[in-house]
């Protein structure tokens, strides 16, 4: 039992959809005569299968998700968050009540200059649902508010004009109000960046959220620590 493994290679290749095959394969380099292989205890541990991830609105290419070393890479296309509907990739989880949402955000590697992610509340998974989103946008603003007050309805935004990476993002819910907050890393104090009243019912989504806002290709996303009430959330649960 006490094996030691021992990287060979490693190598980093895109595949051209969400799903793929993973086996063994066997051949006896001779046409016409078989090789045979004997093994045991085949196993393919990754939480990432377990991850309830969605696309919300015509995204144009699947979201992509890999965890590793502690950190959630996140790969996300679709049109955008914003206007009356929104387009991007969004891995979440329900939750009711009064609760306290944070993360590490360590970057995020835009597509284009309306390029986002980060943390969201949502009423449900339909595209012009109501929801507060903490996002960063790197190259137009840094770190904003986002809210859709009503279904349908356009979206609102409050941007801090502060970093756009290595921060700590935090959304707390009390009754239909969701307020806002974000700290640098190096930093003791968390700044408060607005409140939204909003009605998402009693069941509602959390989880992260990112866009390209470039239909058909991915931003990436790296985030970590994301838990509720300080607890990591379990993904792998029912959302």
């Amino acid at each position: 039992d006490d094996l030691v493994y021992t990287k060979l290679n490693e190598e980093i290749i895109e595949f051209s959809g969400t799903n793929f095959y993973v086996g063994i394969p066997v051949t006896s380099h001779v046409n016409g005569q078989l090789a045979t292989f004997t093994g045991s205890n085949f196993e393919i541990l990754d939480d990432v299968y377990h991850l309830p991830v969605r696309d919300v609105g015509e995204t144009g290419r699947a979201i992509e998700v890999v965890k590793a070393d502690g950190i959630t890479t996140i790969k996300a296309a679709g049109t955008g968050i914003g206007g009356t509907t929104d387009s991007f990739g969004y891995v979440n989880k329900k939750f009711s009540g009064d609760i306290n949402f944070t993360a590490h955000l360590y970057l995020l590697a835009e597509e284009n200059l309306d390029s986002k992610g980060g943390l969201m509340i949502r009423a449900s998974g339909s595209a012009d649902t109501p929801h507060v989103s903490l996002l960063t946008n790197p190259r137009a603003g840094g770190l904003t508010m986002f809210y859709r007050e009503s279904a349908g309805g356009e979206t609102l935004s409050k941007t801090a004009g502060v970093w756009d990476r290595n921060m700590e993002l935090m959304m707390t819910t009390t009754g239909n109000s969701v307020t806002c907050y974000y700290k640098h890393k190096s930093f003791a104090d968390w700044y408060e960046l607005g409140t939204a009243t909003i009605d998402m019912g009693t069941d509602f989504q959390v989880g992260v959220a990112v866009t390209s806002a470039s239909y058909g290709r991915h931003a990436t996303l790296q985030i970590s620590d994301i838990s509720v009430d300080g607890v990591p959330i379990d993904w792998s649960a029912d959302s």
